[in-house]
Order: structure tokens, then sequence, then C-alpha cells
């Protein structure tokens, strides 16, 4: 596991990545306290990853998985884009798309206490990813209307 500096968009954000393992199971990336705000990016099964979250409005989860007999275990290279905003939180994984709207349009910073862990949870360390990560991104910037 990596820890790196907190995620913290104040208003828009973007984290990228490329992930490959053998493994149907895994967090990728977790950063925060699931007491308070957090997101965890995780591999489900041999064909989702899931992206689970709370920004202050409630848990939420977007769950992606890859079309036909294609898994996300095959040993190959994955991309994946979480990017969140004031109108919407989401991902993609390879070409397919998941969003969840903030119907209450918050125009507030997401508050994530902690680091910024790569391939796991620092209080479960049983859901480890095991495989490659890389190209890994972190993008944080503001927006003024």
């Amino acid at each position: 596991m990596i820890k790196l500096s907190k995620w913290t968009p104040p208003s828009h954000g973007v984290i990228s990545l490329f992930f490959r393992t053998p493994y149907d199971k895994g967090i990728i990336l977790f950063n925060g306290l699931e007491s308070r705000e957090y997101f965890k990016l995780y591999i489900i099964n041999k064909t989702s990853v899931g992206l689970e979250y709370n920004i202050g409005n409630g848990y939420q989860r977007v769950e992606l998985s890859l079309k036909g007999s294609k898994e996300v275990n095959d040993r190959q290279w994955h991309e994946v884009v979480i990017y969140r905003n004031m109108k919407e939180f989401g991902f993609k994984l390879d070409t397919e798309k998941g969003v969840n709207l903030n119907p209450l349009f918050l125009k507030k910073g997401l508050d994530l206490e902690d680091d910024l862990y790569v391939g796991g949870n620092p209080a479960d360390v049983t859901e480890g990813f095991v495989g490659c990560i890389r190209g890994l991104v972190c993008i944080e910037f503001v927006c003024f209307s």
C-alpha cells in the first residue's frame, strides 16, 4: 500500500490511472474516513469495478461492468478516470461510464481527512489490491462562474 497526500479538489478534480491484476477483488484507491467523507475505488468481481463515496450528503455508489466476455482481472491494462464537480461524481472504466448527479448542486469542497492510499485501506488491510498500477495522476482545480 502506498500513502500519498489527500485528494481535496475544492470544486472540481480528476484522478486517472491504469491497472492490471489477475485477482477479482481489491481496493485500488481509498481516501478519507468511512465514518465521514471518503471515496473508495475497488474491484467488486471479475467483471465489475465500484466507486463508493460519501461527500457529505450520504452514502453513494456507482458500479461499472465491462461488456461482453471482458474481465477486469484478465492481466490486461484497464483505464479508470474518477471525476468530481459540483454537479456530479462519476468514473469511467475503459469505455464504460457511470455518474451520480448531485441534485442539490452543493458548492462545498470535498472535505476528506487522512491520506490517499493506493492499493488498500489502512483500516482493513485484508482487502488490498494485488497487481500493477501505472500513470496515476491527481488533478485539483477551481472553476469560477
